[in-house]
């Protein structure tokens, strides 16, 4: 899923590895999986994905602090908390 390696990942390297941005708002903990395409035409191919967090905004709460990961959604629970339940 996500290895030591990920953190080196360009957007231009995802792309051609047929991968998509993963992103989670720390805030609101909504997430979105985004095609590198859309955010080479904003920030360039050689952008590192862990560092395109800093362009992007939570599309629910307008929060900036999101994250963004290689990938698809993580499925081990140690890799990113899950989201709060909701009452």
């Amino acid at each position: 899923m996500f290895g030591a390696g990920d953190r080196k990942i360009t957007l231009g390297e995802l792309r051609r590895s047929g991968r998509t941005v993963y992103c989670r708002c720390k805030d609101c903990h909504h997430e979105s999986c985004l095609a590198p395409r859309h955010l080479i035409e904003r920030l360039g191919s050689d952008l590192r994905v862990i560092s395109a967090a800093r362009h992007l905004r939570c599309s629910r709460c307008g929060s900036k602090n999101v994250v963004s990961l290689p990938g698809e959604r993580p499925k081990h629970p140690f890799q990113m908390p899950p989201p709060p339940e909701r009452s």
